[in-house]
């Protein structure tokens, strides 16, 4: 936990910064949006912005903070950062811990990415792209930032952490018709509301023939 707390630690004091701005931008961007689509919506979708944005700029932070007092360092094997933490169960937690918060690092991302991007909507996508992620942060950490461990570890664990995310709200963004998806989108802006589209109308004239979904 010690060591979660340092890992994370940081973050509290960028709390007092990051707060009340993201609390006007959420508001200001909730407002502009009222103007097309309803309140609920419009609220719902400025959060969810706001959030992935200020995820990004967690992850920011956490990874290219430099760890003075101790030496950069590489470790290339796969599964020996997590087996060692295993192996110091029960004695010792803080290497657990660690695991832990690799494996948290590009949740609230993966989360929230497929929400708002379409071109991410599958587990298969934000995969891949937290490995991408990840492989670049780790390289960056190996050439530029002071006592940071570039591990293959790290990266298996951020795409695992990224994967979970996105499972954990593909119940919303998966779906076919949803206040998320760009049908969705197109009949609240035509009708004011949102109402489930029946999946055969979906199917067959989502793309086709856009404006009848103003008929709904």
């Amino acid at each position: 936990m010690v060591q979660l707390l340092r890992t994370f630690g940081g973050l509290l004091s960028l709390t007092p910064l990051l707060g009340p701005p993201a609390l006007l931008l959420c508001w200001a961007l909730a407002r502009f949006r009222r103007r097309d689509r309803p309140t609920g919506l419009a609220t719902a979708t400025a959060v969810c912005d706001v959030l992935l944005v200020l995820a990004a700029v967690c992850v920011l932070y956490l990874v290219t903070k430099p760890m003075h007092g101790q030496p950069s360092a590489t470790d290339l094997e796969p599964g020996k950062e997590i087996g060692g933490a295993l192996d110091q169960l029960p004695g010792n937690a803080d290497p657990i811990w660690q695991v832990v918060g690799n494996a948290l690092l590009l949740m609230p991302i993966g989360m929230l990415a497929p929400l708002r991007i379409t071109r991410l909507r599958s587990v298969a996508r934000v995969v891949c792209t937290g490995l991408v992620l990840s492989t670049a942060v780790e390289l960056t950490q190996y050439l530029f930032l002071v006592g940071r461990v570039a591990a293959t570890d790290d990266v298996i664990l951020n795409t695992i952490g990224a994967g979970a995310g996105a499972l954990l709200t593909r119940h919303w963004w998966a779906r076919r018709t949803g206040p998320f998806t760009r049908t969705g989108r197109a009949a609240i802006r035509r009708t004011g509301q949102y109402r489930t589209v029946p999946r055969p109308y979906v199917s067959q004239y989502s793309r086709t023939a856009p404006d009848d979904l103003g008929k709904l």
